[in-house]
């Protein structure tokens, strides 16, 4: 529903952002507080993504972020810390894809897989590791997928396709064998 300019009030603007804190993205600046941003990014931090720049501040850009890891990707770079980046990947594995290129680290990289094995795809490729490729595999065996052919060895397939025989598509033709026909 939209309401006319004239009608937003502080009071509504507040109200509407209690209801949604996304909808702080609809509030006219000068009802914009400090504390209107706490209480929009307090359910859901990518709320961040509606504050004006001039109000994000390291405080609330760690709280934010405390509350969705994705909430990252409205952090201003001046605030991407190693610290913040490791709150937010912790948070939500996904995060990584927002994480600066000089704060990733091997450490931040496999934490993130063994939350989720499927962060390998987000992993940039100088990271990934066989130990980094195991702990996706232990996640689920499709994410051989997301292994370089490189590294895909025949033990890490076996490990895969163990897992499930989905990954068998993401197996490299070496390693694969022709089936042999039954017996008459």
């Amino acid at each position: 529903m939209h309401v006319p300019e004239k009608h937003k009030t502080a009071v509504l603007c507040l109200e509407a952002v209690k209801l949604d804190g996304c909808a702080i993205e609809y509030v006219p600046e000068e009802h914009i507080t400090m504390e209107l941003c706490r209480i929009a990014i307090k359910p859901d931090g990518c709320a961040l993504k509606g504050v004006p720049e001039k109000l994000k501040t390291e405080e609330l850009c760690l709280a934010a972020v405390k509350r969705s890891g994705l909430a990252l990707e409205y952090v201003p770079e001046k605030f991407k810390t190693a610290s913040l980046c490791f709150a937010a990947v912790r948070r939500y594995y996904q995060a990584i894809r927002f994480v600066p290129p000089e704060l990733i680290t091997m450490e931040l990289c496999l934490m993130a897989v063994r939350l989720n094995g499927y962060a390998l795809r987000h992993v940039p490729g100088n990271f990934i590791t066989m130990e980094l490729c195991i702990a996706a595999l232990r996640y689920s065996g499709r994410t051989l997928k997301y292994i370089p052919e490189e590294l895909r060895t025949e033990e890490l397939c076996l490990t895969a396709i163990g897992k499930t025989v989905h990954a068998l598509r993401y197996v490299p033709l070496k390693f694969k064998t022709k089936a042999r026909q039954p017996c008459p």
